[in-house]
């Protein structure tokens, strides 16, 4: 049974299912599939519809009259960024869909792979827990006011109406559904980057594995010859009596001391001049049989039987493995552009809205006294943050490992690889030092570059709005 990586995306699947954006491929082809369409239509007109048609008119009711209101009229602004949000899963269901299946098929299922899916299903539980502490938060500031009012202010009904109960409930459960649920397509957005990302690392230990197979081969013949030459070596010594009497002789003549060095040393020249004509004889029959005896020594060891290769083979085998991993990188490569062509105008919007929305939180969180408020907001400042930070950091995963693959393909041992594996490590290296990266809106790249740019951006925005606010 494959495993089921994209497991971990289950509870954003169960918000953006309870928000009428998705609905299980289980119910496909079924029954039940228009009772889901119908919820759907049902969910996106009282859910996000409604709430940003009262969001409008309680914020054109209250800007250029009353700063504080309008402050407290942010919502609009998450709710707007949510809505562009949700259209994009809507109408791009079925590549979604793809690029989970490329996830779920792939072969190779590494540790690699298997621990990503575990802290992407971490962070799942703890990033749409996080938003939905703050929906219900900001549930609870209406009862900290003197005048107890709707979570979102309009329609401006007094407490004793018989319908304010109805539109408070009405208000807070599609809170919390749109807030969840903004952040599960995040966090679905992130997770795909962040299997992208460890892909490319995936890659980079392929790669670096190529040619391990010929270098193992060339240690085994080293092997053989280094045995070869020590049984050539016994064999002169011990099967050619030739050698045996010279190299006695030598240490006995050696310990003596003549007078007349120069004929010693004629005759030594003479002698081995003779002796090498002789052991020519000598060494054909021991040279094979050493070679024989060396090869079934070697052979004859279990370990080094089954991993004695054909040199032929082994280079196929890293040939056909480079020619994997290029594939394999194309793949990396479109799954990434595929990301961007989807995601990318979503994301652009939520940077686009994220610099007021983080300001105006900071601004809150620094002039409120109303302590529920302060929380909320910073738990709202969080949420805010936390999206930005996903996109960034899993974006910023993938252009750095997109920029070691080439690295990783020149540290492999490609130098005891044939020629043609050579051409196309070399094509490898030439494509992989072509950063990948996801891009918002054709603009500009997510890396954390760019979140530190808007941050910086926000607090200029903050420090404007607070000394407007104090003149």
């Amino acid at each position: 049974m494959k495993m089921q990586l994209t497991k971990c995306f289950k509870v954003s699947y169960f918000w953006l299912i309870l928000g009428g954006v998705w609905y299980p491929r289980s119910l496909e082809n079924t029954r039940m599939l228009y009772a889901v369409n119908i919820y759907r239509v049902f969910g996106t007109i009282f859910i996000n519809v409604g709430m940003l048609a009262i969001q409008f008119i309680y914020f054109f009711t209250v800007v250029g009259k009353d700063l504080d209101k309008t402050v407290d009229a942010t919502a609009l602004f998450t709710f707007v960024g949510y809505l562009y949000k949700a259209i994009t899963v809507i109408k791009n269901r079925r590549r979604i869909n793809k690029l989970l299946d490329i996830i779920d098929n792939e072969t190779d299922k590494d540790d690699l792979l298997r621990n990503m899916a575990v802290n992407i299903n971490f962070i799942s539980y703890f990033y749409n827990g996080w938003a939905c502490l703050t929906a219900i938060m900001w549930n609870l500031i209406p009862f900290t006011k003197a005048t107890l009012t709707l979570p979102f202010y309009y329609p401006d009904l007094p407490p004793s109406s018989q319908w304010f109960v109805i539109w408070y409930i009405y208000q807070a459960t599609i809170l919390i559904i749109n807030g969840v649920a903004q952040t599960s397509a995040d966090h679905l957005f992130g997770g795909l980057m962040a299997f992208a990302a460890t892909q490319l690392k995936l890659l980079q230990y392929k790669l670096e594995a190529i040619g391990t197979k010929t270098d193992s081969t060339m240690e085994i013949d080293e092997a053989i010859n280094s045995t070869v030459q020590k049984h050539v070596s016994f064999a002169k010594t011990k099967n050619n009596p030739p050698f045996e009497y010279k190299r006695k002789r030598n240490q006995v003549d050696k310990n003596k001391t003549t007078i007349g060095n120069k004929i010693y040393y004629e005759k030594e020249v003479v002698e081995q001049q003779f002796l090498s004509k002789r052991c020519d004889l000598f060494n054909i029959y021991p040279y094979n049989a050493s070679v024989a005896r060396a090869e079934k020594e070697l052979t004859a060891n279990p370990m080094i039987r089954t991993q004695l290769p054909n040199k032929a083979q082994r280079e196929q085998e890293d040939y056909e493995e480079t020619i994997s991993c290029v594939e394999y990188h194309l793949k990396i490569i479109w799954f990434v552009e595929e990301l961007t062509d989807i995601f990318g105008g979503a994301a652009f919007g939520q940077f686009v809205l994220a610099a007021p929305l983080i300001c105006l939180s900071m601004f809150i969180i620094m002039t409120s006294s109303d302590v529920t408020e302060i929380v909320t907001r910073i738990l709202y400042f969080g949420c805010l943050s936390g999206q930005l930070f996903i996109y960034c950091f899993c974006g910023n995963l993938i252009k750095t490992q997109s920029d070691l693959v080439a690295t990783a393909a020149y540290n492999s041992h490609w130098t005891s690889t044939s020629v043609r594996t050579q051409k196309a490590l070399h094509l490898l290296v030439i494509r992989g030092q072509k950063t990948i990266s996801v891009v918002a809106g054709n603009l500009f790249e997510l890396s954390l570059v760019t979140f530190g740019a808007l941050l910086k951006s926000s607090y200029s925005f903050f420090a404007v709005l607070r000394k407007q606010h104090d003149e």
